[in-house]
């Protein structure tokens, strides 16, 4: 049986981490959080046999982001409509304009990016 108090603790101490992760996948802080809750609760049914919990917990997010994904793709309908676009935003950044283009990235594309990124962000903030 799964050791309660050190999934705690990791909980405690690495979900914002996580949190923000899911957030690089899904664009948007609700799904994150679903997202993010939906992946601990898996990680606790394996806890018992994770080796690295971070890396375990990281890789369950982006496979359930992707089957997320993928069902949502399977009820989109196309439709002669186009959606309003919003107006150019003059003030926009170089930050605003990638973040665009990792969101026309297909799900699997974007979370390598996503891991990518978080993973010289975390080497950053070590040295």
């Amino acid at each position: 049986m799964a050791d309660r108090g050190i999934y705690q603790d990791f909980v405690v101490t690495r979900s914002d981490r996580l949190l923000r992760t899911a957030y690089l996948l899904t664009h948007d802080w609700a799904s994150a959080e679903d997202l993010l809750q939906e992946s601990l609760a898996k990680a606790w049914f394996a806890w018992a046999r994770v080796e690295e919990p971070e890396a375990y917990v990281r890789k369950v997010l982006v496979t359930t982001y992707t089957s997320w994904w993928r069902r949502r793709w399977r009820r989109e309908l196309p439709s002669d409509d186009l959606p309003d676009t919003p107006a150019s935003d003059p003030v926009s950044d170089d930050r605003d304009a990638l973040w665009r283009a990792v969101g026309r990235l297909p799900a699997r594309q974007r979370a390598v990016v996503v891991l990518r990124v978080d993973e010289t962000m975390v080497k950053e903030l070590h040295r």
